[in-house]
């Protein structure tokens, strides 16, 4: 959202308001490649640490009970409905 001082003239507020509008009607697309159980790739291979902060990478994986989404702890890849370790 583009702050709107109040002394803002009054088209700078309807551009702005028009930015906004537009950036909300985009959709966001992930892609998101899904691995089967069988075939998950390393999880500590989509992790790293650096100075400050850790990255980690999301995969889908295609279980018996359908398509979830994980997340690497730098050993495992946790299961974000469940919180558990897939394997």
């Amino acid at each position: 959202m583009i702050p709107i001082p109040n002394n803002a003239p009054v088209w700078f507020s309807q551009a702005a308001k028009a930015i906004d509008a537009a950036d909300a009607a985009v959709p966001v697309v992930y892609n998101i490649k899904v691995f089967p159980l069988a075939t998950l790739p390393v999880a500590s291979d989509h992790w790293r640490t650096k100075t400050g902060f850790q990255e980690t990478g999301g995969i889908a994986v295609q279980a018996t009970g359908g398509i979830t989404w994980c997340l690497s702890d730098g050993t495992n890849w946790i299961d974000m409905q469940t919180g558990s370790a897939v394997a």
